[in-house]
């Protein structure tokens, strides 16, 4: 048996308003059931001297977890779920699956717009994906049926303007021809014919009319047909939903066996990566936010790490970082430029994590998600379909020390992307508030992933030279354009990657290197204040 009163007290704020706002305060058994709580309490008087809708739900609000208000919600709550339940086996009755009884009922309920609340409400033990897939073919149902309704009503409200309008210069015709009669009523014979020619004009002008009329109807006929066609579009939807749901049955004794192994089966469509419409934009708002650290005195600095950032964000690859304070401070900085605020959604590695958790956790969370302790814990070959299945967040996974990349296999380090900022001291400072800002509109990256530049062709070579494999050489030369290009990338990837990862200097395996380095003054002050080069 439900216990309604022990579910509507644990609701947060947001279902709790939901159930309040939900309940008609005019049905006259709903209000004197409300009375009848309400005498035994201490708002009681309140509620009889002023029956004001808002004031009486901001009331209940308030009481909600008092025994006369839990009672009041109880029975609301009660009342529906037991009404939509019947509407269920109505349907289940005429034939309906389980999935399309609950569709239709729950559409036609005051749960349409929070399925997942109703479903506390019962006994029923469906899974996630089945809630989850109710809740979105509800949601597209509604949508297709507003743009129908809006299309039907946008040119019925058309046709009756137009309609109006020609009934109102055949109107204003008829009082003309009618002033002109009781002028001239003594010059008739004289005028008749002139009449008549404009009795024919104005019917001319009605047959024009009615004309226009019919083929405004023929359109209107034409949109019907449009929306059937939508309607037809929504019942393959509805088929494509109960695929899924086959689906799910088949698999989900499979899911169970499989969670705790480490293993799961993913019915989901690899999402594009995604990037800000406004680039130049984003780039402003990540200087504006990295700024407050004290970075950036040196302008080409600047530009260097802000630049490397606005690359490797938005490919849709996870990004390897250690775990100091510079690499929460960046995130925050990112999560700021990107949604407005300095939030990520994080989640560590533990041996009872199962994939449907980790899944769940990356479907539910927002633009930033960092993965804690995930590198040489969580299996690769599992994790690696996963991630790229939600190649729309930006994700970071974060390790403890760089050199623990070195026991991690190329195959796995040629699908992310090694940012090393351990060298940005100034990160590692505080900084108490970020400057709440609008989230930035984004759009899907058509990412190029290869560049046949000779600047491209020739940092692959030093690449190559200094001992990295064709495909990892290959892989960190896209997109290299100029001398900017090839600095960012070796002094936030290549150059860390040897030094902390493989503790290699690089400098005494390339000659190549060696001249890239020394071939601008600025250059070589880079990478001797870095890297100790001389």
């Amino acid at each position: 048996m439900i216990n309604f009163r022990n579910i509507l007290s644990s609701l947060n704020k947001d279902d709790a308003m939901f159930i309040i706002d939900n309940i008609n305060l005019i049905d006259s058994e709903i209000y004197e059931e409300t009375l009848s709580a309400a005498k035994r309490t201490e708002w009681s008087e309140t509620v009889q001297i002023k029956r004001d809708v808002s004031e009486f739900r901001e009331l209940v609000f308030r009481s909600r977890r008092t025994d006369a208000v839990l009672s009041f919600l109880s029975y609301f709550v009660e009342k529906n779920v037991k009404e939509l339940e019947s509407l269920h086996d109505e349907n289940k009755a005429c034939g309906d699956s389980e999935f399309e009884a609950y569709v239709k009922a729950l559409q036609q309920s005051c749960f349409s717009s929070n399925v997942l609340l109703y479903f506390r409400f019962t006994e029923n033990n469906f899974s996630d994906e089945f809630k989850y897939i109710i809740d979105s073919a509800i949601a597209m149902l509604e949508d297709v049926n507003k743009s129908a309704y809006r299309r039907v009503k946008k040119y019925e409200k058309k046709i009756d303007d137009i309609i109006k309008e020609k009934e109102l210069a055949i109107s204003k015709c008829q009082s003309e021809i009618l002033a002109m009669a009781q002028e001239r009523n003594s010059e008739i014979p004289k005028y008749n014919n002139e009449l008549e020619a404009a009795l024919k004009e104005k019917d001319s002008e009605i047959e024009k009319c009615k004309s226009e009329s019919d083929s405004l109807k023929q359109k209107c006929m034409q949109f019907e047909s449009r929306i059937n066609g939508y309607e037809q579009e929504a019942e393959e939807l509805k088929q494509k939903c109960l695929v899924q749901e086959k689906k799910i049955k088949e698999l989900s004794d499979g899911n169970k066996n499989s969670a705790r192994n480490g293993t799961i089966n993913v019915i989901r469509i690899s999402r594009n990566p995604k990037r800000p419409r406004e680039m130049e934009r984003f780039k402003l708002r990540l200087h504006e936010n990295l700024k407050q650290f004290g970075l950036f005195e040196n302008k080409y600095e600047s530009k260097l790490l802000v630049s490397h950032l606005s690359e490797i964000l938005f490919q849709g690859k996870p990004i390897l970082i250690n775990m100091l304070n510079s690499s929460d401070n960046i995130i925050k900085c990112i999560s700021n430029a990107i949604i407005g605020n300095a939030k990520m959604n994080t989640i560590k590695y533990t041996d009872s994590l199962t994939q449907d958790e980790l899944d769940e956790f990356l479907s539910k969370s927002d633009r930033i998600v960092c993965l804690i302790n995930f590198v040489g814990n969580c299996n690769e070959t599992l994790l690696i379909p996963l991630i790229n299945m939600h190649r729309d967040k930006i994700i970071f996974m974060t390790v403890a020390y760089d050199r623990t990349i070195f026991y991690i296999s190329n195959q796995f380090l040629e699908y992310c992307n090694y940012l090393n900022i351990n060298r940005l001291h100034a990160l590692q400072g505080e900084v108490e508030n970020y400057s709440q800002i609008a989230r930035i509109a984004e759009t899907d990256n058509e990412y190029l992933s290869e560049s046949d530049s000779k600047m491209s062709n020739n940092f692959r070579a030093i690449l190559k030279e200094m001992g990295l494999t064709q495909t990892m050489s290959r892989l960190k030369s896209a997109n290299v354009i100029n001398n900017d290009d090839c600095l960012r990338k070796f002094v936030f990837d290549v150059l860390p990657y040897f030094f902390d990862v493989l503790q290699i200097n690089p400098f005494h395996e390339s000659p190549s290197l060696q001249k890239f380095a020394n071939s601008r003054n600025s250059l070589r002050e880079y990478f001797r204040d870095w890297f100790e080069y001389e």
